[in-house]
């Protein structure tokens, strides 16, 4: 995979962890709802980035969901 391609993977992680942190955080019902959004688009666009390259999916995709990254409010 071209460095270029890595670089976008690693942004689109990023941006994952970022989201997963964020959603952790005391929200508005409207701030919550565009966060899942963003990650719902970031987590398809890493699967279809591995998919192009007939890799498989990241583990890190999911993981993150399994470990309560989308509580509520506390």
């Amino acid at each position: 995979m071209p460095v270029a391609d890595d670089a976008i993977i690693k942004a689109h992680r990023n941006n994952i962890f970022r989201y997963h942190r964020l959603l952790q955080t005391r929200l508005t019902d409207i701030e919550r709802s565009y966060l899942r959004t963003r990650l719902a688009e970031e987590e398809s666009a890493l699967r279809s980035r591995f998919q192009q390259h007939d890799r498989t999916e990241p583990p890190s995709v999911d993981v993150l969901r399994s470990r309560g990254g989308d509580r509520a409010n506390a």
